[in-house]
């Protein structure tokens, strides 16, 4: 069947409005509406629980308020051309870094657009008409002249809601995998930063009820001190010991290689390429194979709340020179530092007034709390199932992804209709 019924646009020619942000500093205090950054567009998604705050006049927030439905465009940086569709009613306004393109409904799905912008054409489009040798950049005026080919809106519905079932199965494992993060969090921090066993039994508490209130076997109860000793970090418990990161890793970074923009567009293929924040590009080949985190190391290395970039990574991956790559060192595992790290507060080891950067002899003097290896091993059995079924269900979302890919360009170009 041929697409006679498919109409030819623009991005510009679909919108009713496109605007530049509101230049503001964001703030962690719930304060004023949401303020969406450049730094909160994970390709096509956005986690608005990160997004911070802002204060505005209430004279300009309906200038610069989000509606469900806007398409929102990173316009400058590594992340040029990152983009998201609001898909939920938030009190929130975004930054002079993004471009919003207010869509026109009559004639535009919006989740149908979502899919195009996520397309090869887009981001070919993206690459083609990058401007700035230093710093890459694009702008409205170009954004809008990016080329749609429209079917009826009732069919631009149906393609949405066959590629949005793939996205939703991805949805439900993304939250799986935060919550099974989560839960290994609360135990590292109840046992190993709080000491709550500890704690407990030194206080006398009986054991039936310390056992039940931290789900402990007799066995693993009494593998706990009941006391503590002085450290360089003050009390820990007795028997335990503090060394420092260096001392319980293993550093991959003289493996890596950095390639440029340029040398990543003639190198498209499977494998992830990660920076100190996440996965920035796919190319031809790999530098590991292995489970690793990656901890960021220059440019974006604190996030807002003081602790650092980390990136739990696994399978075959490349690394630029802007993230660490460590693993633990028996009996110390890399989900163990990975937990450790998540809530550890990094400024004290951060130099440089313009670009922070976390150096390698800072970062192997980080202190740790190392328990009994007793205990250490119990949690390492319990830590390495969660994050066992988090590596499951990420592969599952490369597997639904791929699918999704595949479809999405025969779809929204015609070749199937539906």
């Amino acid at each position: 069947m041929q697409k006679s019924n498919w109409k030819k646009y623009t991005l510009g020619q679909v919108s009713i409005d496109v605007s530049y942000g509101y230049t503001a500093s964001a703030n962690s205090i719930p304060i004023g509406p949401k303020f969406l950054r450049i730094t909160d567009i994970i390709p096509y998604f956005i986690n608005w629980n990160n997004v911070l705050y802002c204060t505005i006049n209430n004279n300009l927030i309906s200038k610069y308020k989000l509606k469900r439905g806007d398409v929102v465009i990173a316009r400058t940086g590594a992340t040029t051309g990152y983009n998201a569709v609001i898909d939920a009613d938030i009190n929130s306004v975004f930054a002079s870094f993004l471009i919003r393109f207010r869509l026109n409904q009559n004639i535009v799905f919006s989740k149908f657009i979502k899919y195009i912008l996520k397309s090869d054409f887009y981001k070919d489009f993206i690459a083609n008409h990058i401007g700035g040798s230093a710093q890459p950049g694009i702008n409205a005026k170009t954004l809008s002249l990016f080329p749609i080919n429209l079917p009826p809106i009732e069919e631009q519905k149906r393609i949405a809601d066959i590629l949005g079932a793939f996205d939703d199965k991805i949805e439900l494992l993304q939250k799986q995998n935060i919550t099974l993060e989560n839960m290994a969090k609360a135990l590292f921090k109840s046992w190993f930063v709080d000491f709550d066993v500890v704690h407990a039994k030194q206080q006398g508490q009986p054991k039936a009820a310390v056992m039940q209130q931290y789900h402990l076997t007799e066995e693993l109860y009494n593998l706990f001190p009941s006391s503590f000793e002085p450290s360089a970090l003050g009390p820990i418990p007795t028997g335990w010991q503090v060394k420092t990161l260096g001392q319980v890793s293993l550093c991959f970074d003289s493996k890596r290689v950095p390639l440029s923009n340029r040398d990543r567009a003639s190198r498209r293929g499977v494998y992830p390429y990660f920076g100190a924040t996440s996965v920035m590009d796919y190319i031809n080949d790999f530098l590991f194979d292995d489970i690793y985190l990656l901890l960021g190391e220059d440019g974006s290395v604190i996030k807002n709340d003081g602790t650092p970039f980390l990136q739990y990574v696994f399978g075959k991956i490349w690394v630029n020179n802007h993230a660490h790559v460590l693993q633990g060192q028996e009996p110390i595992t890399t989900e163990f530092l990975y937990l450790f790290l998540s809530d550890f507060q990094i400024q004290p080891y951060v130099t440089g007034a313009v670009q922070a950067k976390l150096n390698q002899k800072n970062m192997n003097s980080i202190p740790m709390v190392i328990p009994d290896k007793n205990i250490l091993n119990y949690f390492n059995i319990y830590a390495k199932r969660l994050f066992n079924k988090i590596i499951h269900n990420h592969k599952q979302i490369q597997t639904l992804t791929e699918m999704r890919d595949a479809l999405l360009p025969r779809l929204i170009s015609g070749k199937i209709r539906v």
